[in-house]
């Protein structure tokens, strides 16, 4: 008997009733196992405690008790509770209140029931607790692993030396045809033995690497050039200053007044369109160009 009646009250309404025989409805209002605490009703049913007797077992009980042992226990139904203390009524953070004190030795099913909470309400704010103390912590690992994983993305950008397929590291081959010795050499490798083999993940690795760089703007950005203006990048000034090498090459000195308007739309797949038009003429500079 775990009812919240005390024990002297316990023990007589056993003796009366389980022992004596007596009915309850002859006994005083104190002596009898009426229900005294209980949750809010929803889909599982409502988790009871009786005066004298204590939890009444039903579904709602068993499931509640079910979550408590998947969960881990009280501890750690608390913390996942108060990830999300924003979010619960206010019955649920009387709950939340209960099953932190640790004084307090009674079970999740009956401290739901005293704190006239939903039992599957419970239940959802863990799980979004669960989830968001998830994310944290996925955020917390990919930052400690962060240069482990910039490390296997440059192994895959740069191309790395490998065995010769046509000599198989040997450096020569046959010079003539039915030839027994192997007296030329190896045209693929050049009698090194070994050529540079290209990760099949190199384009996205080198994707991903420039845009930790900010070297080039992430997919669906835009770069826009405009007369007089000048150029506008998501993802920093690498692309002013490619332009302006650019110029510089093709043109053979830097240029000045209203030279270039284009407009450039990047998409996943790469550059859309470019179009562009020289609208005056290019003018040298006495100062020599220069690209940094």
């Amino acid at each position: 008997m775990d009812g919240p009646a005390p024990t002297e009250d316990k023990l007589k309404w056993d003796m009366v009733v389980n022992k004596v025989g007596l009915p309850e409805r002859v006994l005083p209002d104190e002596l009898r196992d009426s229900i005294v605490k209980r949750s809010r009703k929803d889909g599982i049913g409502e988790i009871q405690v009786r005066r004298m007797t204590g939890l009444v077992s039903n579904d709602a009980l068993r499931i509640v008790r079910r979550f408590e042992r998947v969960a881990g226990g009280k501890v750690d139904i608390a913390e996942k509770l108060a990830a999300v203390v924003d979010t619960l009524r206010p019955e649920e953070r009387h709950f939340l209140e209960l099953v932190s004190n640790p004084r307090l030795k009674k079970g999740v099913a009956h401290l739901i029931a005293e704190a006239g909470a939903k039992p599957t309400a419970v239940m959802e704010a863990y799980a979004r607790g669960a989830v968001s103390l998830g994310k944290v912590e996925a955020a917390i690992l990919a930052a400690q692993e962060q240069p482990a994983i910039v490390k296997d993305l440059v192994r895959h950008a740069i191309d790395q030396q490998g065995l010769c397929d046509t000599c198989v590291g040997s450096g020569r081959v046959k010079g003539r045809p039915n030839s027994k010795r192997e007296d030329a050499l190896c045209p693929a490798c050049q009698g090194n033995g070994s050529t540079l083999v290209s990760s099949k993940h190199k384009e996205f690795s080198m994707e991903k690497l420039l845009q930790i760089n900010k070297m080039i703007p992430k997919e669906g950005s835009t770069i826009n050039v405009q007369t007089n203006v000048g150029i506008k990048v998501g993802g920093g000034n690498f692309a002013e200053r490619m332009l302006k090498a650019s110029d510089e090459v093709l043109y053979g000195a830097k240029v000045q007044g209203k030279v270039v308007q284009a407009e450039v739309v990047g998409d996943p797949m790469g550059v859309e369109s470019v179009r562009s038009e020289l609208e005056d003429s290019v003018q040298p500079m006495d100062e020599e160009s220069s690209f940094s």
